[in-house]
């Protein structure tokens, strides 16, 4: 029995026997070892951690007090003890565990659920949920790419580590020319591919634990959570640096302006992972709206108060988290997994973790643990088929990654993929309905792999995993649920297409989301073709061109002169017609071109020589074909004042309005002006908050406060009250904004908006609630 100890009992570091435990620290067999020797290794047993590589100042202490125990026993001589105490050891450098990452992950699954003290038995039989071949296939997958891009192989490929052929690797997308044969210097790689309708990892190598840097992949999940506070993919947003609004901008401001891609629908943003929008939507959204989502999907994000403050290119997430958290999208909201007793949380996905153990069994075969796995909806399905759309959506991306990339596989897949900002790693994370599949490539040191990009590398990775992890599954897609409707849009404003706009699409949003108002970006302009000036009523007709302009909010001028696009004429053409009458015959306010309401009163002058009288009057369109005269004739001069009043309740549209002056002779004189009349008020509706919402006080992150405001020739202001009192007034769109003077207790909010002709309505009021969590 004694023997069968020695020879079985745990020494730590894997080292099961004394023999064992001597050839690892010291590097000598147990018949060769010293008295010294011996006393180092003997008390290791009752604490296998505290052991010479983990603790060797402890280990030493252990060593002593057990020799002067043996004096004590009479066992040695005290001359013994101090000889060996004084005796030099030559412990050996500890080396790598001979683990394997899959073995590594295995250990450290096991301590975390029957911890170390039953981890460190013998006699456990442990089954796992790896599929031995997609792993084995997995594993010779991932050495051949970094191996062709170290510049060896060609087109072989690393054998699987059972010895057999690596089919998945032929799965590659073959190197570009420039690719091969060049040594990129790419350290490292890891995998992981879960079923996320199970929860049970199916393959994994490298360290999946380890933080990776989590800017750009994060970049879904802060959609998502402006997702669920009203926006959607069609929405537009501004890819724009904070120095598009600097006038004028520098050469330097312009460079990075430049770089910017002006309005652009979400899904193109999202797709194409453009910073600037991203920025913008994480201020929109706040930062700790958009943690609650992340944790909600089991992702604890490695960031101290202040980095989450910064911008999100400090983040940093582990690649099992994130890859896990891209699961509950392909699930369409649920988690899946095993219960995490450190951390409980039924309204968060962290308490529900991958598993890659599926049943332990001790030496007399009796059951240990055995994977139950549980299920809990942290996001609606709505939402997550909104993120799911985008990212399936293969032409959004060819700007980026161009078409025919490798993260198109020829079955519905969604996918997205980018490198950190220093540019050390590359990582690709897709899925289908059924399987998740997320892959790092990359440096964990300093240096900086040379010619890496997502598509020749981590991408690269992920697609012939994917199709290999796939390859005897039915091809799924990701259906419409009940709340998501799909409507045609003008792209890139996202509103209701006109006859002007060049590029339709198709959107999908939430029922209740969806646009009611024309979009406004492409206008139709006339234009006298030969001078390029604003056409009036005196251009010659054949000289009248009609031309449709990109005319971007106010804050993208910057930005479109830069990039190049035209924008419409200010200047109107001379006023010929009115130029070869008299003096004295004039409108001079409203002003031409300007928006006008209700009753407008009409001042200029009408005073000729040989005056007899003089009429308004008004006819629709810039050159009407009838005239309606507005009164009576007068046959008072006016020199300067009030020349009548104008009742265009019932109007509404382009209309030019005439004053015809004539004298004695019966000889007309005339001068006219182009008004836009508007008698319909904006359309406001309040987004955020709903009626009778109780919302957590949020601290300094404040409550999102969101409207809808639509009118059919524009939007001058919309102002923000609360309980009465005006918080912001905001004058171009998105409206929306976060209120941070927040106080517990009910709150009323309405807003009143005022469009280009200064007609104001104000909105219904809502009531809410704020509660101390």
């Amino acid at each position: 029995l004694l023997e069968w100890f020695i020879n079985s009992i745990d020494f730590g570091r894997d080292a099961y026997g004394l023999d064992a435990a001597a050839m690892v620290y010291l590097g000598k067999h147990a018949n060769d070892l010293s008295l010294a020797e011996s006393a180092l290794l003997a008390p290791i047993v009752l604490q296998p951690t505290l052991n010479p590589f983990d603790a060797s100042e402890e280990s030493l202490q252990r060593q002593a007090r057990l020799l002067e125990t043996m004096v004590e026993l009479d066992w040695i001589t005290a001359g013994q003890a101090r000889s060996a105490t004084q005796e030099r050891l030559e412990i050996r450098t500890p080396a790598g565990s001979g683990r394997t990452p899959l073995q590594e992950a295995l250990a450290r699954w096991l301590q975390e659920r029957l911890g170390q003290q039953a981890l460190n038995r013998s006699g456990l039989t442990v089954f796992t949920t790896i599929n031995e071949e997609l792993q084995l296939q997995a594993e010779c997958t991932m050495a051949t790419q970094l191996r062709r891009l170290a510049g060896g192989l060609g087109n072989e490929t690393v054998p699987a580590a059972n010895g057999g052929a690596c089919l998945a690797a032929s799965l590659l997308p073959p190197l570009r020319p420039r690719d091969q044969g060049m040594d990129h210097q790419i350290e490292a790689g890891a995998f992981i591919i879960l079923d996320p309708q199970s929860g049970e990892i199916l393959a994994l190598a490298g360290n999946v634990n380890v933080d990776l840097q989590a800017d750009a992949v994060l970049s879904p999940l802060i959609y998502l959570t402006a997702f669920s506070q009203g926006y959607s993919p069609g929405s537009m947003i501004l890819d724009l640096p904070p120095e598009a609004l600097v006038d004028p901008v520098s050469e330097v401001q312009a460079a990075r302006v430049g770089n910017g891609h002006g309005p652009v629908r979400i899904r193109t943003a999202l797709a194409n992972l453009y910073p600037f929008a991203v920025e913008q939507i994480l201020g929109i959204v706040g930062e700790e709206d958009f943690v609650r989502i992340v944790r909600n999907l089991g992702i604890r994000p490695n960031l101290t108060r202040e980095e989450m403050d910064q911008t999100i290119d400090r983040w940093r997430a582990p690649l099992l988290d994130i890859t896990a958290a891209y699961g509950v999208l392909a699930y369409q909201g649920q988690r899946v997994g095993a219960s995490n007793t450190g951390e409980s949380s039924s309204s968060t996905g962290l308490d529900l973790q991958p598993e890659i153990l599926f049943e332990i069994e001790d030496g007399d075969h009796r059951l240990v643990y055995r994977y139950k796995p549980e299920s809990r909806a942290v996001v609606s399905p709505q939402l997550t088929y909104l993120v799911n759309d985008i990212l399936r959506d293969e032409p959004a991306r060819w700007p980026l990654y161009g078409n025919g990339n490798p993260m198109e596989i020829g079955r519905p897949v969604a996918a997205i993929g980018g490198k950190s900002g220093d540019g050390r790693e590359a990582w690709t994370i897709g899925y289908s309905p059924t399987r998740v599949v997320g892959v790092w490539t990359g440096n964990p040191g300093d240096s900086i792999p040379q010619a890496m990009e997502v598509t020749n590398s981590a991408a690269a990775v992920w697609h012939a995993l994917m199709l290999y992890a796939t390859r005897d599954l039915p091809a799924q897609n990701w259906s419409t649920p009940p709340g998501v409707n799909s409507v045609e849009v003008c792209d890139p404003s996202g509103l209701l297409p006109t006859n002007y706009c060049p590029n339709v699409v198709r959107e999908v949003f939430l029922t209740g989301t969806e646009p009611i108002t024309f979009d406004n970006l492409y206008q139709p302009f006339q234009i006298n073709e030969e001078t390029g000036k604003l056409a009036t009523l005196y251009t010659p007709l054949e000289q009248v061109e009609e031309r449709v302009y990109l005319v971007p909010p106010p804050e993208a001028l910057a930005w479109a002169a830069i990039a190049g696009i035209e924008q419409p004429p200010k200047e109107y053409d001379t006023l010929i017609g009115a130029a070869a009458g008299v003096a004295g015959v004039e409108i001079r306010s409203p002003s031409p071109f300007s928006f006008v309401r209700g009753e407008v009163v009409v001042r200029g002058q009408a005073n000729i020589d040989k005056f007899a009288f003089y009429r308004l009057q008004y006819g629709e369109g810039l050159n009407p074909t009838q005239w309606i005269q507005i009164d009576e004739g007068r046959d008072t001069q006016v020199s300067s004042g009030r020349l009548g009043i104008w009742g265009t309740s019932n109007l509404d549209g382009l209309y030019t309005l005439q004053l015809i002056v004539v004298d004695e002779e019966g000889q007309l004189f005339s001068s006219s002006v182009n008004l836009t009349i508007d008698n319909q008020a904006p359309e406001l509706t309040i987004v955020l908050p709903e009626a009778g919402q109780q919302i957590d006080a949020p601290g300094s992150g404040g409550i999102v406060l969101q409207v809808n405001a639509e009118d059919q020739y524009g939007i001058a202001s919309v102002e923000f009250y609360i309980d009465d009192e005006l918080v912001s007034t905001l004058n171009v769109p998105p409206f929306s904004m976060r209120w941070r003077e927040n106080s517990p207790g009910e709150h009323t909010f309405y807003v009143e908006g005022i469009d280009l002709a200064g007609n104001r309505t104000r909105s219904t009021e809502v009531v809410f609630m704020i509660t101390q969590p």
